[in-house]
């Protein structure tokens, strides 16, 4: 979250990620991808889909689900952009496999 001023509209995901103690995984050494919600979705959660969100901090058997918004490494969006065409593609190209048999 180095980049955190680009981070505007987000500050729902920021507040969660702060309270499940996931900051101090990123600014350790190395670098990361994190796929960061806006605030929009965030709006429509419960209380129990937000506790959720924040794990428990003392658990170590289950970590917090924002934990699996993190890729290490670095994306660009670019790769993403290809990656996610190429997942697209597989699975159209699935769906036509099972209609043909």
């Amino acid at each position: 979250m180095a980049q955190r001023k680009h981070l505007d509209g987000a500050s729902q995901f920021v507040k969660l990620a702060e309270q499940s103690g996931m900051f101090p995984l990123l600014t350790s050494r190395g670098a990361y991808t994190v796929f960061v919600a806006r605030d929009k979705p965030f709006q429509s959660l419960t209380k129990e889909q937000e506790k959720a969100l924040n794990g428990s901090k003392k658990s170590r058997s289950r970590p917090p689900v924002l934990l699996y918004t993190i890729v290490e490494g670095r994306i660009t969006a670019e790769e993403f952009l290809e990656s996610f065409q190429l997942f697209i593609e597989k699975g159209q190209q699935r769906l036509q496999d099972t209609h043909l048999e």
